[in-house]
């Protein structure tokens, strides 16, 4: 609140009127939400997984070092509801996947996670070792560097 103001709200300092319309925050720690959200990421996530070729315990440990039960279950009807963390990884990864498309071709965007990379990033690892090394933290860095390279920063 600023100073000598009686509300939170003061014109003064607001920002001023847009056609453009944020969309809503999500609220992952909803239960409903993430329902909601699940079953699509899951789908998604497995769709990846086919096309990158991934063995399972590459999938599982993307998804966030599942168990083999756990994995299982991604599998199973009824779905599972995921964690905060596993939405947020998955849409990690599935952003990942459009940046690559965005940027190489059909062919080279589902095998470079598996291709050496000399990248300080990877550390001439291939973006897949370095990703299951480092879990989100480095998972989140590897779409911040696609995302620069497609957006031209």
């Amino acid at each position: 609140m600023i100073r000598g103001s009686t509300s939170v709200y003061d014109p003064l300092y607001s920002y001023p009127k847009s056609r453009y319309e944020p969309s809503p925050v999500i609220d992952l720690s909803s239960p409903n939400e993430r329902r909601r959200l699940s079953a699509s990421a899951i789908k998604a996530f497995l769709a990846i997984t086919r096309r990158w070729n991934l063995r399972g315990q590459e999938a599982r440990g993307l998804a966030g070092d599942l168990t083999l039960d756990e994995w299982r279950a991604w599998g199973r009807h009824p779905e599972p509801v995921l964690e905060q963390s596993s939405l947020i990884r998955v849409s990690h990864i599935v952003s990942i996947f459009h940046a690559l498309h965005e940027i190489h071709g059909e062919e080279l965007a589902d095998i470079w996670i598996r291709l050496p990379n000399t990248n300080h990033v990877f550390r001439g690892e291939c973006p897949l070792t370095v990703m299951l090394m480092g879990g989100t933290p480095v998972i989140q860095r590897v779409r911040s560097l696609l995302d620069a390279r497609r957006f031209g920063k």
